[in-house]
Order: structure tokens, then sequence, then C-alpha cells
């Protein structure tokens, strides 16, 4: 009896040839072979005279169309899939029969898998994380993903079920302030296959406070603030215990766009940000408090409150290099204040995303693992910009009632106050002094 092979790949790329080896261990009737994908015939290869024709369209056969070997035996079949899914082939020859005037039909049957590895990338944006997901149809051979940002290699967390093969990066933006490229490459050796596609990534947030600074005229105070906003709209309003300010001669409000130098992956880079100002002319003691300005955009709103001025700061009876004086230190005090603020508000913030990473992540014990390891270092530091902090306000509390005056009864009540709370150690100490 006779036997019909044929024989293809598994796993084939979309767009690109596939050879189909179709041979049987006698010569079939005519010299004929005939190819049939998913149940319907496609091409005939037919051996006539020592030369080899596709019946189709009557064209003589070379490499890459179609081949015959000499004995008649084996024909060769070239096909070019344009879409993706199981292709099922099937080789059928003719022979002879010694019962049937007819003849027989033989037929060996087989799947190619074809796919298209090329890259598509899925965005998900979770918070301040960046979901990058690459997927392919599930195949049984080696594939190599390799992730990179800004021509930075990172690295990447690997999924795979029984359906699909897919890479999945998670990103961290919080601290990009500008666009990112990120390419994803993949190769398939075996069917050498290599391709890549890319995604720009740009930070989407609320509003970033990044410095804020007072500067005392002679006849004003100028409140200042840079920010940077992934978006171009921003509405920008300032408050003055509570109550909105509006453009005046007294109050005059400006934001430009301004140049900002930003740590990105501890790199200093230049990015456009902005700087609101806002100048008080004439403005007298009371005028000084609560003193706030609020950005928002699409994504959120941020505000910053400015301390109060100390009563001294604004008299301007004292000799001039008195108001010096007592300026630059205020102005070094609110620095310091806003610095341990700004750095205990810092690490509150990595706290948290260091712990939904190490959520994410399985929620693990072990010490030795990084997002265990990354998280309590993180809570470390966070415990200590809370002490830095309660040093500086127990220091500026000291200060004050080291320098009060005996009619101050507005320092006076505060004290009673905060002493009659139950945990205010800082006041216990200060009145030790």
């Amino acid at each position: 009896m006779q036997k019909v092979q044929l024989y293809g790949p598994k796993y084939a790329i979309k767009d690109r040839s596939i050879r189909l080896n179709c041979s049987s261990d006698t010569v079939p009737e005519g010299n004929t072979a005939e190819l049939l994908m998913n149940g319907t015939s496609v091409n005939n290869v037919r051996l006539h005279q020592k030369r080899c024709f596709r019946t189709v369209d009557v064209i003589e056969c070379v490499p890459g169309v179609c081949q015959c070997s000499a004995d008649g035996r084996v024909f060769v079949f070239y096909l070019t899939p344009n879409e993706t899914g199981k292709y099922r082939f099937s080789c059928r020859m003719k022979f002879f029969s010694n019962v049937s005037t007819h003849g027989h039909f033989e037929t060996h049957k087989i799947v190619t898998n074809v796919i298209d590895p090329t890259p598509l990338i899925k965005t998900e944006k979770h918070g301040y994380l960046i979901s990058l997901t690459y997927s392919v149809g599930f195949i049984d051979i080696i594939t190599v993903l390799k992730w990179s940002c800004d021509n930075e290699a990172i690295m990447s967390e690997s999924l795979h079920n029984a359906s699909t093969s897919w890479s999945v990066v998670r990103l961290d933006i919080s601290k990009k302030k500008s666009t990112t490229l990120c390419v994803c490459n993949v190769s398939l050796l075996l069917l050498n296959f290599t391709g890549s596609a890319a995604t720009q990534l740009k930070y989407r947030g609320r509003p970033e406070l990044l410095q804020n600074e007072v500067v005392y005229l002679r006849n004003g105070v100028v409140f200042s603030l840079t920010f940077y906003s992934s978006e171009e709209s921003n509405i920008i309003t300032w408050y003055r215990q509570w109550i909105r300010l509006v453009n005046s001669t007294e109050q005059v409000q400006t934001t430009k766009q301004t140049t900002l130098n930003v740590l990105v992956r501890g790199q200093t880079v230049s990015v456009e940000g902005y700087k609101s100002s806002l100048v008080l002319r004439n403005a007298k003691e009371n005028h000084l408090y609560n003193i706030k300005i609020c950005v928002k955009n699409y994504y959120g709103i941020s505000c910053h409150r400015y301390l109060a001025s100390e009563e001294k700061e604004m008299k301007q009876t004292k000799p001039i290099i008195w108001v010096i004086a007592v300026v630059t230190v205020i102005v070094c005090g609110v620095g310091f204040a806003l610095l341990f603020y700004r750095q205990r508000s810092e690490a509150s913030k990595i706290t948290k995303e260091k712990h939904a990473l190490w959520k994410n992540g399985g929620a693990p014990k072990d010490k030795n693992n990084p997002l265990k390891s990354q998280l309590t270092t993180a809570k470390r530091l966070l415990r200590k910009a809370h002490r830095q902090a309660y040093a500086s306000q127990r220091e500026k509390l000291a200060n004050q009632i080291m320098t009060a005056s005996s009619s101050d009864n507005k320092l006076f009540h505060k004290l009673l106050r905060t002493q009659r709370s139950d945990g205010n150690r800082f006041t216990k100490d200060a009145t030790k002094r």
C-alpha cells in the first residue's frame, strides 16, 4: 500500500513563505500531487518530461515557487498565508489500483499555526504606575523579550498561561517630568524572526509644587511658587485668609513659563515648568497671614500655604541693619521648616508607593526579598522625617517663648492650650528651659 507524507512547520510567520514537502514511496498517477488548505484545493504540481510545472497557472517551477524530484515521488509547495490562525494542510496523490479502474487516493494532513509576533504594546495606568504589556498567541518555542526605556535596559516581569505568551513591565513615573520612549524587542530564534515596537509615555498627574519663596521688599512682600504640570491649561488661584484674591494695584498676580531642573533616574534634566508670583504692596502685618496658592489641572489640584509673618518683620521703625538680620533669621527658619515638611511629605509618598508595589507583588514576608527590604527602608526614612519635623517644631516654639515679650497674650494662650493637650511633649520640654 502506498504511503503519502506531508512535512511542514508547526509554526509560521504571517506574510512569510511556508515550504510544504509532499512525498510518497511510489510514483503517483500522472506524476502529480495536489495541495489542499482547510479542505480546499490550492494547487497541483506535476512532473512532465523531466520538467516541473504548477498546473493552476501553468508556469514552470523554480525554487521558491514549486519543485519536483527527478523520480516523480517528491513535490514541494510554497504558500504565503496572509492571516493568523490554524491552517490545516493536506497532500493528496492518486495511485493505480488493481481493484478499481479509477484508482485510489492517499492523503496526509498536518496543522500549521500562523502567528504574527510583531509587538503590540498595551498601556494601562494605575496611579503613578504604568503597565506595558506585550502578548502573542501561545507558542511552545523560546521567545526572547527585551524592554528598554530611553535606551536604558529595564527588567521585565514575564507571565505565561495556556493561551497567551505575554510580558508585562511596570514603571513608576511619579518622578518623571518629561516624555519617555519605551521599546519592546522580541526574538524568535527558531523562526528567524526579530521585531520591535515603541510607545511614548508622558507624566500625567496633578501639578507638582517644587519650590516656594517669600521675598520682603521695602514697600511690600512677594510670594512665589515654581511648579510642574503635565497640562498646558492650569487654573492658578491665590488666597488670603480664605478669600480669593483678584488682580489690583495693591495685589498683582503673574504666571510665566520657566525652565526647571528636576532629578530623573539619578540625572538632572531640564523641563518646561511655571512660576507664579503674588506681590502685596503696602501690606499690613495682618495681611500676611494664611496666604495660599492652589494650582489645578485636569488631573487634580495642589495647594501650598505660606507661613505667617512674625510681628517684628514688618516694623519699619527699627534700624535697617536689624531689619535685615531679623528677615534673614526668619527666612532661614521658614526654609528649614519647609525643608522638613517637604522631606516628610516626600518620605510619606515614597512609603505609600513602596507599600503598593510590595502588596501587588504578593506581600512577601522574607526580609531578603527586594520589595520587602525597599518597604522597610522607606518606613525607616519616614520615621526619621517625622522626628526631624517634630524637633524643628519644638525648637521654633522654644525660640518664640525665649524671645516673646510679657505682653504677648496670643503666644501665652497658645502655650496654655498646647500644655493642656495630651502627648505634647515638646511644649513641656520648652517650658523647662
